[in-house]
């Protein structure tokens, strides 16, 4: 009796486990898992932030704050004050760039001293030298908690000392930015480019065929997927980021909140239905061609320009 049961049980799971693979559950996927170009090109430690990167950031934390138009053209000029909204702005942004780590709740002061040796003009001049310093005296140090104004009256002081560097090193000034992507080149998404597009050009792939494959460019996906930033620079998977981006094409929240694992995540996600993952990337990829409209009279996007271009136009 007891080995009919036995038996019983161990057959009833075979089943069950026949059945998940056959359904297409996204428990593991079935195409080898091969070290993508991708996965070898990508460092292990932070690299010194793109103008993609900070565009991004910049974009991202305003849009996803509540806060008044006036107060978002304040920001979009650099001038933020000390509101609660512009505190969470600028802990937004300091996160995003890995500035500040919540986790250990301290900022990573050397990262600005990195971020200035890869893209100030002179790194050694006594103009800028002053930032590396200052950044190791002002942001070191944990912080008692992760509330935004805690984090903005750590960064404040520095960032009003260093403000015209900062927006020198991080991309925030028109007058280098357009130099700095030219420089780049194809080793950045360019303005106006989609994230399908970069990936395509720079690994040599068509994404429209990778997608038709059993076993899609193992590399393909996770660059498409580490633009999209449904998977971390860390390698984790970005679970709110995906909900977010399926929002409308009627997939619960709660299933693909079962994709977490990084090197499955294309297939959990295309086990959950094919067709709209299909369509989510298409509609994400177009997003990524511009992160705002840079011919809109909207606001704050129509300052953001006259700041550039005044800054350009200087002598």
């Amino acid at each position: 009796m007891v080995t009919v049961a036995l038996e019983s049980v161990i057959t009833f799971g075979v089943v069950l486990l026949l059945a998940l693979v056959v359904s297409g559950s996204p428990l593991e996927t079935q195409c080898p898992l091969i070290r993508s170009a991708e996965t070898a090109n990508r460092p292990a430690v932070w690299q010194p932030r793109t103008p993609e990167q900070t565009l991004y950031a910049y974009v991202r934390c305003l849009n996803d704050s509540s806060a008044s138009i006036e107060m978002k053209i304040r920001w979009v000029m650099w001038q933020p004050d000390q509101s609660p909204e512009s505190q969470c702005y600028v802990k937004c942004v300091s996160e995003d760039l890995r500035l500040y780590d919540p986790a250990r709740r301290q900022f990573v002061p050397e990262r600005f001293e990195q971020q200035a040796r890869a893209f100030h003009d002179d790194p050694e001049s006594d103009d800028i030298r002053p930032l590396y310093g200052d950044a190791a005296r002002l942001l070191t140090g944990e912080l008692p908690d992760n509330e935004c104004a805690t984090v903005f009256a750590k960064y404040a002081p520095f960032y009003a000392v260093h403000q015209e560097h900062i927006l020198d090193i991080f991309h925030g000034d028109l007058r280098k930015i357009l130099v700095t992507y030219k420089r780049l080149g194809s080793r950045v998404k360019q303005i106006g480019q989609s994230f399908v597009d970069y990936c395509e050009k720079r690994y040599g792939f068509v994404w429209a065929e990778e997608e038709q494959r059993p076993c899609p460019n193992r590399t393909a996906i996770e660059c498409v997927f580490h633009g999209f930033r449904w998977i971390t620079e860390e390698g984790s998977v970005n679970v709110a980021e995906i909900i977010r981006d399926f929002e409308g094409f009627g997939v619960k929240a709660s299933e693909l909140g079962q994709c977490q694992v990084a090197d499955d995540l294309y297939w959990c996600l295309r086990a959950l239905n094919a067709d709209k993952l299909s369509a989510v990337i298409q509609q994400r990829n177009a997003q990524t061609a511009f992160y705002f409209d840079q011919s809109s009279e909207d606001e704050p996007w129509k300052s953001a320009v006259e700041f550039g271009n005044s800054r350009l136009n200087r002598a």
